[in-house]
């Protein structure tokens, strides 16, 4: 196969997989010097950037955003910062975060719901017992992509409950009786006793 004809056939691939669709919407938007710049003065480590960068994970462009602006799409009047969400390596979906607004945020298509997905697997797996939970994506970034940050408030509960007792959860300072009150709603059934059972003693 011609380099031409393998370019042609990478290009059809790209068009036809979604995944593959997120990626070329990051890396056609692109981040300028002058933009690499401002994230900088943001507060967010140069390494922690470069790696973004070079993993093609990272845009600034501008968006539409949806009414309830939880969703956006490409090609719009407000400027946003892009990142790509993944899980275990393969993007999932993007989130555009307001830099002059932390907690304003929206997804792509509504299937990432953290960024930092490999730190809460690593402690979902016993491998690590701890994870920093980020208040918004752009603490996140300040924190040098280390743990997580929710993005969908609905399954990230979910998900840090399933983590259990064993792991121990660090957020900011101030957030942490905010965030223990989050997880207990919906959280463990309540028990009551109704009746006296027999208790078996080993024989």
């Amino acid at each position: 196969m011609s380099a031409l004809a393998y370019l042609e056939s990478a290009l059809a691939g790209d068009r036809a997989d979604p995944l593959c669709a997120l990626r070329r919407e990051v890396a056609e938007a692109g981040l300028s010097a002058r933009a690499f710049a401002r994230l900088l003065e943001l507060g967010i480590p140069a390494k922690a950037l470069a790696q973004l960068c070079g993993a093609g994970d990272v845009a600034a462009t501008r968006v539409a955003l949806s009414r309830d602006g939880s969703r956006y799409e490409p090609e719009g009047p407000d400027a946003r910062l892009l990142l790509t969400v993944r899980e275990q390596g393969v993007p999932v979906d993007i989130v555009a975060l307001a830099t002059h607004d932390e907690d304003q945020w929206a997804l792509r298509r509504g299937e990432g719901w953290c960024l930092g997905y490999d730190a809460w697997l690593r402690c979902e797996t016993g491998f690590a017992h701890e994870l920093r939970v980020h208040a918004t994506p752009l603490a996140w970034l300040r924190g040098g992509c280390e743990g997580v940050a929710i993005l969908e408030w609905d399954l990230g509960l979910r998900m840090l409950r399933g983590l259990g007792e064993n792991v121990l959860l660090r957020c900011d300072r101030g957030a942490g009786e905010r965030l223990k009150a989050l997880l207990r709603v919906g959280g463990l059934p309540r028990v009551k006793e109704t009746g006296t059972l027999p208790i078996r003693r080993a024989a």
